[in-house]
């Protein structure tokens, strides 16, 4: 009986076959599920198969919007966007350190 796979084991099986960073789609999906899930799982489901790839497409979309405001916001220092960057980036090598 085959076995249903979950969606990370799927996410991982993509990343591999496509050379695509893990994190990188990681963080992808789960911001296209959190925008999907802010429009509602049930009024999505409730769609056209044709509409549900146009919503999709708009969750994607919206999440590269953000990750270039986030990065333009991050190499301006904006609201000291880099400076909070760094701090964590800092704690987390402190902990693996001790």
């Amino acid at each position: 009986m085959d076995k249903k796979r979950s969606t990370q084991e799927l996410i991982v099986e993509f990343a591999k076959n496509s050379d695509i960073d893990l994190v990188a789609l990681e963080s992808l999906t789960s911001g296209v599920t959190s925008r999907i899930e802010s429009f509602g799982i049930e009024k999505f489901n409730s769609l056209p198969y044709a509409q549900r790839i146009t919503v999709l497409n708009e969750a994607i979309e919206s999440y590269f919007s953000w990750a270039e405001k986030y990065h333009s916001d991050l190499e301006n220092n904006i609201d000291g966007a880099f400076d909070k960057l760094l701090n964590e980036v800092y704690e987390l090598v402190k902990k693996d350190k001790h």
